[in-house]
């Protein structure tokens, strides 16, 4: 049996972070975060049919670079920006430009963009977390 080989990149014990040349995180694949989900618009709010397209639409985006998702449409796999102003976002999100992805049909996961990663803050289930107009 082989031993797992332990990483050569360590920073004061940890693992360094893996570096992005240029500093662009557009040619990575979004990952996707719960931890700052708001409770009551948590997952485990949503129907088990809408928990599973939730799922789906995960990895259907898993392996696209940020740089095609903003660019597709927002009604298939691209996202679009919200800019109503009558979002209460928590602290984590201040300052952040939030965007929405589809999950379930019309039903949007929204959050906010750092890096690679897409913190989902609502699972807006019955649209009302913002205006639609």
């Amino acid at each position: 049996m082989s031993k797992i080989k332990k990483p050569q990149d360590r920073v004061g014990g940890r693992i360094a972070p893996r570096e992005i040349p240029g500093g662009s995180y557009q040619d990575e694949p979004p990952k996707f975060s719960l931890r700052y989900i708001q409770p009551d618009y948590c997952i485990t709010k949503c129907e088990q049919a809408d928990q599973l397209q939730f799922v789906q639409a995960m990895l259907k985006r898993k392996e696209m670079p940020w740089k095609m998702l903003i660019t597709l449409p927002h009604e298939k796999l691209g996202c679009e920006v919200i800019r109503s102003l009558n979002i209460r976002s928590p602290e984590c999100a201040k300052d952040k430009s939030i965007i929405a992805f589809r999950f379930s049909g019309k039903k949007a996961m929204i959050g906010f963009r750092e890096r690679d990663v897409f913190y989902i803050l609502w699972f807006d289930r019955d649209f009302s977390v913002y205006a639609h107009g």
